[in-house]
């Protein structure tokens, strides 16, 4: 499956398109504070949490804008690393996105998070299953539309 950047609109439920929502910058930032909260490695493409706060948050995050908007955006491959099994000398494999990646993942499930409706970003969901079961819902909703398929991913 891959992001095809070409958002479809959801009949009554205004003109805000799902893919709009996933780039507006408040969503990003509020994608990158929770990618960066939860720390990790870098991806296949060695950039780190610190390499992108040097680098720079903002021009970061406007460069995905820019990449969503148009559908330049492409996932990049994940860094395979083996990590070992708690209680095993066997090793399991660990996929690794790179930030940018993260970014974008972070915003979807924001924007799936909150449903169809403006995102709020300030709104929070109080646990996870709580949050699961919200995107649940929502893709449930989104996807019994008849003859609409909103989401923004499709079988290569």
């Amino acid at each position: 499956m891959r992001f095809t950047g070409r958002p479809r609109s959801i009949p009554g439920e205004g003109s805000t398109r799902f893919g709009d929502k996933v780039y507006r910058r408040d969503v990003l930032e509020r994608a990158w504070v929770d990618v960066r909260r939860n720390g990790g490695a870098a991806g296949i493409d060695r950039t780190s949490i610190a390499d992108v706060q040097e680098y720079g948050v903002s021009r970061l995050l406007d460069e995905l804008v820019a990449d969503l908007k148009v559908g330049r955006w492409r996932p990049s491959p994940a860094r395979r690393v083996f990590i070992p099994k708690s209680g095993s000398r066997e090793l399991r494999p660990l996929s690794i996105p790179t930030v940018r990646d993260r970014i974008v993942q972070a915003a979807v499930k924001i924007v799936l998070r909150l449903g169809p409706q403006q995102p709020d970003v300030g709104q929070t969901v109080t646990a996870d299953s709580d949050a699961d079961r919200q995107i649940q819902q929502n893709l449930v909703r989104i996807q019994h539309r008849p003859g609409v398929f909103p989401l923004l991913w499709t079988r290569d």
